[in-house]
């Protein structure tokens, strides 16, 4: 569920529909093959108790789909399924009492304090948007954002499995504006509300340490960085085994909002997938100063 080599996924630009409800500030984008205003009744007519009267939210939208909610439910509105595997998203602090598809079809699902995962049999998906009814325990108040899904390439699972979740940082520095509470919310969990896990005082060599906790095989990142916060342009990975010897591993092509940093090493004239580290440094260098802050850090390998 997460990116190739060097760049995101690209978004599909398709004919859509928009459905708006009057209480909703969001939209969501029903693509429909054949022109923008085929089926749309019977779209509605068949899933209007998840757009009239729901708030957008929690969780933002993507190439997967959106989410809205009312009361005590939660609508996933799903277009594009995983190749392999659930649908995965991050944490949602409600208790799931019931899932089902609005078309009656059962969902399997997972919460727990990492992630919330459901799917669907293939079979049991409709086209072209699979509509899921999440009953919770507690009803989820507007303007609530709980994150994303994982969703970076089609099949995450190539570059391992995440090893980053009871990993801790160091810092160059600590700025003021820095809260070691949400020092844990770079590796998951619900985003931190100031949109950075941890700020770095400016400097001409602004870095962050990363502690897996020991040697494990690193095969990728996925970097997540504060919407137009341009500062972190030029990111440079290096890895480590003991934190003193370090090889420069990936450089940001350019910003963007996610990167994606596949870690290779040379070997017997091609490039392997993968490198031993402990320890991973992200920084940048050079004139003017400035500080380092991240949204989100996911490690992935073995």
């Amino acid at each position: 569920m997460h990116q190739d080599a060097g760049q995101l996924r690209h978004r599909r630009r398709q004919p859509a529909v928009e459905f708006r409800a009057a209480s909703r500030r969001h939209v969501y984008r029903r693509r429909i093959e054949g022109g923008p205003r085929a089926g749309q009744g019977a779209w509605l007519k068949k899933y209007g108790d998840a757009i009239y009267g729901t708030r957008g939210g929690p969780y933002q939208n993507g190439n997967w789909g959106g989410s809205c909610h009312k009361g005590d439910k939660l609508y996933l509105h799903v277009y594009e399924w995983p190749e392999h595997g659930p649908l995965e998203l991050d944490p949602l602090p409600r208790n799931v009492l019931a899932a089902r598809t609005l078309d009656g079809k059962p969902v399997e699902f997972i919460r727990d304090a990492h992630e919330l995962a459901v799917s669907v049999a293939r079979g049991d998906r409709d086209t072209p948007v699979t509509v899921i009814e999440l009953s919770l325990d507690k009803a989820i108040e507007p303007k609530t954002i709980f994150g994303v899904a994982h969703e970076l390439v089609d099949d995450m699972s190539k570059f391992g499995k995440i090893i980053s979740r009871n990993a801790t940082l160091e810092m160059s520095s600590v700025s003021y504006h820095d809260v070691a509470e949400d020092h844990p919310k770079l590796f998951g969990g619900e985003y931190a509300a100031s949109g950075y896990a941890f700020h770095t005082e400016p400097d001409e060599n602004p870095w962050v340490k990363i502690d897996l906790g020991a040697v494990r095989t690193v095969n990728a990142l996925v970097i997540e960085n504060r919407p137009g916060e341009y500062r972190t342009e030029g990111m440079i990975l290096s890895v480590s085994e003991d934190c003193e010897n370090w090889v420069e591993a990936w450089t940001a092509p350019e910003w963007d909002e996610k990167w994606l940093a596949v870690v290779t090493q040379f070997h017997a004239g091609i490039d392997v997938l993968g490198r031993p580290a402990r320890y991973l440094k992200l920084e940048t260098k050079g004139e003017p100063p400035r500080p380092m802050l991240l949204k989100r850090l996911v490690v992935y390998g073995k």
